[in-house]
This record gives C-alpha cells, structure tokens and sequence, in this order.
C-alpha cells in the first residue's frame, strides 16, 4: 500500500469535507424560562470566589470555592444561609444528589 503524503491527506480532507451535512433541525438547547433583557434581582457578598457552575436544589444553590468552601445560598432571600469548610481545596462543583451534598477533593 502506497503512503500518501500528508498534504495529499489534507487536501483529500478538504475535498470531502463539503458534502458531509448534519441531517435534521438545528436546535439550540436552553432554558425556557430565560427572558430578555436580563435583569438584575440581587447581589450576595460570599465568603469566597465561586469559580464553579452553582448546583440547584429547591430555591437553594450550592456554591464551592477553590479554598474548600461549601455554600448553601437561598435564591428567594438572596442570602448565604450555611458555610462549610472542607479543610481541602475543592477543584469542582458540588453534587447534590437526593439529600446529600458531594465535593470532590
């Protein structure tokens, strides 16, 4: 079997690239309930930065922080209602599953 050089690879690519189609509607996922223009309802001060997406449960979202911070933060009173120090960094978001609360150390 003869071995194509790479550019020949390439271009052979290229060439084909064209009449490869995704087939179908092209659907946009998103929240429903999002209206625009976005306003605004409240700000809270958190003992630390919340590098991490926020998991949700209920009125409630759970926060976590690269300095081992968990926190329980009430979205209709917009107010931290309970810290927890993990005693480690926690690299991820948390995981609420049931009635429990996960980080990852």
């Amino acid at each position: 079997m003869k071995r194509l050089p790479l550019p020949a690879l390439a271009l052979a690519f290229l060439a084909a690239a064209p009449s490869c189609r995704i087939s179908g509607p092209r659907i946009v996922p998103g929240p429903s309930f999002i209206s625009f223009p976005l306003v605004e309802e409240g700000a809270v001060d958190l003992p630390g930065p919340a590098n991490f997406p926020a998991a949700l449960r209920g009125d409630t979202a759970y926060l976590s922080t690269p300095q081992g911070l968990v926190i329980a933060l009430s979205l209709p009173a917009a107010r931290v209602v309970w810290t927890f120090r993990t005693g480690a960094p926690v690299p991820g978001p948390p995981i609420v599953a049931e009635s429990r609360i996960y980080v990852l150390d």
